[in-house]
């Protein structure tokens, strides 16, 4: 679990890779991201 989510991976048995993963890398990134509250997404001048 990840801040109170779920994580779910699908893992080949034999070779311990990971087939697919839900969310993703990238949307865990995102998400980490957003969360700090750096504002990268929404700055904007006025």
């Amino acid at each position: 679990m990840i801040w109170g989510r779920v994580l779910v991976k699908v893992v080949d048995p034999e070779t311990k890779d990971v087939i697919k993963q839900f969310p993703s890398e990238e949307a865990i990134a995102l998400a980490k991201s957003l969360g700090q509250g750096n504002g990268s997404l929404h700055r904007a001048k006025a």
